[in-house]
């Protein structure tokens, strides 16, 4: 990136051309402080998936919304005790003001989650080193949906839902 943005920098500020540059600058800096990686991960040099300890739940009920096709029932394959209306917290910042809950998980009740709706068809597979997984499932008989999207925290990300944004 650095090699990129010096190239940039060389032929001109034409068109924002500056602008890009110093971004990418920042951004290979930002990728030369390794400081937050523990000293011990680099006591095995073999490539290995990230392994999170923590992933981020958006649940979007949605109680008048018919669900297209026939994907999976939600009391069929959500795993927890606590109904999928009322997980989490409500988040400000949804797309049309849409009311999405947002809960964080350990990775193994994420996990537990991920296997759910794989076992159930909502998503092909959930782990590590899957970067997302989004579902929508009929709700309510069939009178409703709940969307989820579940995502691992990656190291410099806080286990919380406090700033998160919803997805659209």
């Amino acid at each position: 990136a650095r090699a990129l943005a010096q190239s940039m920098v060389a032929i001109g500020n034409h068109a924002g051309v500056r602008e890009t540059a110093d971004k990418l600058t920042a951004l290979a800096r930002g990728y030369e402080d390794l400081s937050w990686v523990p000293t011990s991960q680099w006591a095995d040099s073999r490539a290995q998936p990230y392994q999170p300890s923590f992933h981020r739940l958006f649940v979007l009920p949605q109680p008048n919304a018919a669900p297209s096709g026939s994907p999976p029932d939600v009391d069929a394959v959500w795993p927890f005790l606590v109904p999928v209306e009322s997980v989490g917290e409500l988040t400000a910042g949804g797309a049309g003001g849409a009311a999405w809950r947002c809960a964080i998980l350990v990775d193994d009740d994420a996990r537990t989650l991920g296997d759910s709706l794989a076992r159930g068809g909502a998503i092909a597979r959930y782990g590590w080193g899957s970067a997302i997984a989004t579902a929508i499932l009929s709700w309510r008989g069939g009178t409703g949906t709940v969307r989820l999207q579940l995502t691992p925290l990656l190291p410099h990300e806080a286990a919380t839902c406090a700033g998160a944004t919803p997805p659209l």
